[in-house]
This record gives structure tokens, sequence and C-alpha cells, in this order.
């Protein structure tokens, strides 16, 4: 069966000997220009890499990777049935990071020196694998009595703190650091002082907006994130109650033009100060 490609896409399949980054909108067309790439590696690579275990597709979520299997099992079936060959599509390493990392260790158990039949935890375990790992440890250091512990539990709720501290950890995930790298560092006022008046001015903009539910709405929101800033500048105890509150920040981005844009540059302002109010956690 053939597939119909546009120009563009046509590119992206015929370019697989070389390194590629393509950035696409929603409905583009993805999940179809990458089964198409993965099935001309598998049918024009060498004898020895002719197989669709010799290609790495990673994808974000398991309903993407499930997806992408079946339309190349359908393609490489239709192939089969015209020259003979055999594609025994379970064996590609089609699938999330998690699940080709999981893949390799149940593969390399012995070596890596665990038990074969573990499972890849939940999103609600690990969080509450995480909110263990943080009592614990909040009961370590109020035992130690490092100065200013007590004062932080005692001005904010633990669950705002465990929040932050979930944050910081999340953010240097995400930056490939380790989180020793964050305490070498401080937030920076200035940043955060900066950032505070550019809200406080789109909120102004905002405001000057005709009325409407969703302009009041974000208006508010900006309000209470000015807030959060200005009191983890006042007293870095708060930040990780304004790390919590940047983290949960959303804007609603309806009616006018400018009303969108504001949502979104005020979004991407909560991202930068979120950073900064994060290295004050840890």
């Amino acid at each position: 069966m053939s597939v119909e490609l546009n120009r563009e896409q046509e590119a992206v399949v015929e370019s697989a000997s070389r390194d590629l980054f393509v950035a696409a909108a929603a409905g583009s067309g993805k999940t179809r220009v990458i089964t198409e790439r993965f099935v001309r590696i598998a049918l024009t690579g060498t004898a020895a890499s002719r197989t669709p275990e010799s290609v790495l597709t990673i994808t974000f979520t398991e309903k993407a990777a499930e997806e992408i299997a079946e339309r190349v099992r359908e393609r490489l079936a239709g192939a089969a049935r015209r020259d003979g060959s055999t594609f025994d599509v379970d064996r590609a390493w089609i699938s999330t990071i998690h699940g080709m990392c999981a893949r390799l260790l149940r593969r390399h158990a012995l070596e890596a020196g665990i038990d074969p039949l573990f499972s890849v935890g939940s999103e609600v375990e690990l969080r509450a694998l995480r909110q263990e790992a943080f009592e614990r440890a909040a009961k370590v250091q109020l035992a130690q009595g490092p100065s200013g512990t007590e004062t932080l539990l005692d001005t904010v709720r633990t669950g705002d703190v465990f929040e932050g501290v979930a944050a910081a950890y999340e953010l240097c995930h995400s930056l490939g650091t380790d989180v020793t790298d964050l305490r070498r560092s401080s937030p920076d006022a200035g940043a955060l002082r900066g950032a505070a008046d550019r809200l406080g001015e789109v909120r102004g903009e905002l405001l000057a907006a005709p009325t409407t539910q969703t302009v009041e709405a974000n208006a508010a929101a900006l309000e209470c994130m000015i807030a959060a800033i200005e009191s983890a500048l006042a007293d870095p105890a708060a930040a990780p109650a304004a790390v919590a509150a940047s983290q949960r920040f959303k804007q609603a981005k309806r009616g006018s033009e400018a009303v969108k844009r504001l949502a979104l540059e005020a979004e991407e302002i909560v991202g930068v100060a979120g950073e900064q109010l994060a290295q004050a956690v840890v």
C-alpha cells in the first residue's frame, strides 16, 4: 500500500541517512511521516540491518507508540506479501523512553543486579514515593536542627514545601544537572523583581482590555503570582510556596488576540521566574 506524502514530508522520509530535527504542528501528519521513515529505513537497509529491530523509535506516550507500531506492522505486512520477506514488528524498538529503558534492563537484569520482573511505576506511585522520601528527609533535617528549617516548615504549608522541592527536582532533570549544581547558585533577585514588575504591566494591559470573564480570571491569577514572587523576595522561606504557585499558574487563552498574546507572555515570564525561585528551595 502506497502512502501519499507532500513535498516536505517526503523530504523528511528521504533524509534517513542524516541527523534531522523536524518541528510540526498538531495534525500535520507526524505519525504518518515517522511510520514511513521507519519503513523506508527497514526496507532499504543492508541485509544485516534490514529489520525493524535495527530502528530505534522513541515517543512521548504509550498511545503514540502503539499507533506507530500498528501502522508499521500494516506497511511491512504489505511489503512481505509482495516479496516474501518476513518482519517481526513485535521485536521493534517502538516505545516511550521509559519503555525502552525497561526493555534494556529486563534483557540485562543479571548484569544490572535487579529483579527482571520489576514494573515501571505509575505517576501516582511515583508521587507517593517522592512524598515519602521528602518526609524522611524533612525529619532528618529537623533532627539535625539546621538554621531556618523549623521556620520554613512553620511559615508555609508542608504540601507547598514538597511541591517546591519536587519542582526543583524536575528542573534538575530537565536541565540535565545535579541538585548540587543548584546549591551553587541563588535566585537572581533582579530577575525576580523584573518578572514581578513585568507581570504587573501585563496585568495593567489586561485590565485595560474590554472586561470579560477571561480577562478577570487572568488578572486575578496574575495578582496572586505577583504576590507570591513578592513574598519570596521579602522572605526566602516563602520560596517553596512561590514555586508551587508558578507550577500551578495557567492563563486562559480565549477572547481577543491581545488577551491571548498577554496570556502567553505571562506564562513565559512565570516559567522563567519559577526556575529562579526553584534555586532557593534546595
